[in-house]
Parts: C-alpha cells; structure tokens; sequence
C-alpha cells in the first residue's frame, strides 16, 4: 500500500511540470526504481490510474526500469549485486568483509515523461 503515497506524489510533480511546461495532456511517465524500494509497477499503475482520474493525466502508462542493488565493499573495492529476495547477509564475494557501502538500489524518480 505504499504505493498509493508515492503514486500520489509522483501526479503531483508531473502535473506541476505540465503546468510548467505550458503542456496539455501527459502520455506516459519513465521512472527508474531501485530494487530496494520494493514497489511493484502493477501496483504503481493501478493506484496512478485512480489517482489520476479527471486529471490531464489520465490515461498515462507507468513504464519502469529497475535498478539493481548493489554495494562496493569498504575493504578489497569490490562492486557486487545484492538480491534482497534471496541473499541474507551483505557479504563481500571477494574477502568476505561485511563493511560495504550501498551503491545503488534505494533510486526513485522520474527518467522522463512524455505529452503534448
């Protein structure tokens, strides 16, 4: 249900730049995600289209593109992917070290936007 918050925020900012833009109608929206934020482009789609309703962005298609966690360990340099689903422990592949520096995963925001 998180979704619906960020959803509603994320109509705010694209209507706001329509308004700037001196544009009329929004078609689609680009978001790139982070893996880490655990949101479900299902779920971003539904609850943009209610939340849209009677706006110029109605109708709009959420397209997403997922970024990867990954971290950098802290000790060797090493850049390694995380699955959260999966993996337990924030290890290191190379050394084994646990101090690692989160890199990339936690991303929200919109790529670009198409309207006219």
């Amino acid at each position: 249900m998180h979704e619906l918050a960020v959803t509603k925020s994320l109509l705010d900012i694209v209507l706001q730049k329509k308004e700037e833009m001196n544009l009329e109608k929004i078609l689609s929206i680009q978001l790139v995600v982070g893996k880490m934020q655990n949101y479900e482009e299902e779920w971003i789609q539904r609850y943009f289209e209610y939340v849209s309703e009677g706006t110029p962005a109605e109708g709009a298609k959420i397209q997403i593109r997922y970024l990867p966690v990954s971290f950098a360990c802290k000790e060797c340099g090493t850049e390694f992917e995380y699955n959260v689903k999966t993996d337990d422990k924030i290890l290191c592949p190379s050394c084994g070290n646990m101090d690692c520096k989160l890199l990339t995963g936690r991303e929200f925001y919109i790529e670009s936007m198409e309207a006219v």
